[in-house]
């Protein structure tokens, strides 16, 4: 009997130990997932609030709550953020889950936040005969310090609300990686054999979803991409006297380059319409853009211009006849390490718009151009972009928001024969969501420092 009560005594023992462990196993588990959960939503903060700041200007918010996960097993994030030196902020973003509190701190840079960013030299040129016009930057132009860099100014440049002409800052700051792949993939992989295009002479032809192999000749035809609608065309699209019309939300992705001239001073060559967007995998030279938003409801206008090689634009234009955004964005990105029909080799990225005119029918209408000149490892030039405004008579007042970036040089240049005009140009960084939301990994911010803390 002693010998049994002695062996009851010691299993009860075990038994009360082992359930202890059990259960302190068990917390221990439990705040180990919060602390996981916890993290994971102080990171998902991080996320949406790099959002926001591109959504709200590049305006520093603070207290900005958000939820994540599927009941029973949500987290919750707070995020806020501040302005950390030029063209930076510090992200701080506090996630919870249970007791468990985790926190992310963040510095994140984008060149984007400045109306023009240079990686080598600046240029900025105001001429004209008769007159003086004005040019004022509601936030300071940039250039890097990559070998060479500086800047340029010749003409009125003023930085709004002072009587002194601006001095660019200079900021060391690594462009963006903007993958070209995931614009080149949009439409899919081309099938064996591609349907004949075969447009006719002066009949606008509208094309169907799918693929389409280049026409040899399509000088005279008009070609149409419906609304919604996302057409391929295999091989390169070059077209005299003729107009190409990418409709709304619509997508082209042409794999060879993309030439179309003009005989007709005021034809339109390629024209995007609220959210339409084009890819080409060459070169692109174009007669004449337009960027329009055309319905008065519509709340985003223009499109979106992707090349993995260079831009060469004549003219632009940008009209907006709604209270929305119009915004056109024109990448230039390395086409090369990727698997799609539109990549391969690339020898340029640079963009040169030889004239550019805004024009809004609504007060409340917001204008808005982007380019982006990508690094290209490698090449003998770094790349560049060319802006050009001109005009014969310029009088009025011209505004102008803008995100000019090149890993080379950006030359910006303001001509008139008679100039009267006042012209303001500001950042916006809302224009970029015109393309960052339609490529994943499409970043627009650079990773300064990443810093984790606990509860």
């Amino acid at each position: 009997m002693l010998a049994v009560l002695v062996v009851v005594a010691l299993l009860g023992l075990t038994g009360s130990a082992l359930v202890a462990l059990w259960m302190r196993s068990v917390l221990l588990a439990q705040r180990h997932a919060d602390e996981v959960a916890a993290l994971y939503a102080a990171e998902a903060g991080i996320a949406e609030g790099a959002k926001q700041l591109a959504a709200g200007d590049g305006q520093p918010f603070s207290g900005y709550r958000g939820v994540v996960g599927s009941p029973p097993w949500t987290a919750s994030f707070t995020v806020s953020a501040g302005p950390d030196g030029q063209g930076g902020f510090l992200l701080t973003s506090q996630g919870e889950k249970g007791s468990a509190v985790r926190t992310v701190r963040v510095r994140l840079a984008t060149p984007f936040l400045f109306p023009f960013y240079a990686g080598r030299t600046l240029n900025l040129s105001a001429e004209s005969w008769i007159g003086r016009g004005t040019v004022y930057f509601d936030a300071v132009p940039a250039y890097g310090t990559a070998p060479g860099a500086g800047y340029n100014i010749r003409g009125n440049f003023f930085m709004a609300g002072t009587s002194q002409p601006v001095r660019p800052v200079q900021v060391s700051m690594a462009l963006p990686a903007v993958p070209f792949s995931a614009f080149a993939s949009l439409a899919g992989s081309p099938p064996p054999a591609p349907a004949p295009l075969s447009p006719v002479k002066g009949a606008p032809w509208t094309l169907a979803a799918g693929w389409y192999q280049a026409p040899e000749e399509c000088d005279g035809a008009d070609l149409v991409v419906p609304d919604g609608a996302t057409v391929g065309i295999l091989g390169s699209l070059s077209c005299d006297r003729a107009q190409l019309q990418v409709g709304k939300d619509a997508t082209l992705v042409v794999t060879g380059d993309l030439v179309l001239t003009r005989t007709k001073p005021t034809s339109t060559s390629l024209l995007l319409e609220n959210g339409g967007r084009i890819v080409v995998g060459g070169n692109v030279s174009v007669a004449s853009v337009q960027a329009l938003s055309v319905s008065p409801l519509a709340t985003g206008g223009g499109g979106l211009l992707v090349a993995g090689g260079a831009v060469d634009i004549q003219n632009i234009s940008l009209a907006n006849v709604s209270t929305g955004t119009s915004t056109l964005a024109i990448l230039a990105l390395d086409r090369r390490g990727c698997s799609a029909r539109a990549c391969g080799p690339d020898s340029s990225n640079d963009i040169t718009i030889d004239s550019a005119s805004l024009v809004s029918a609504s007060r409340g209408a917001t204008l808005d151009l982007v380019a982006y000149s990508a690094p290209l490892p490698g090449a003998s030039n770094p790349p560049k972009v060319e802006l050009a405004l001109n005009s014969f008579v310029s009088v009025g007042t011209t505004q102008m928001t803008a995100a000019v970036v090149s890993a080379g040089d950006v030359r910006f240049s303001v001509g008139s024969l008679i100039d009267l005009s006042t012209m303001e140009i500001s950042p916006n960084p809302r224009g970029l969501m015109t393309f960052s939301s339609l490529a994943p990994g499409a970043g627009l911010w650079t990773q300064l420092s990443w810093d984790e803390g606990g509860s």
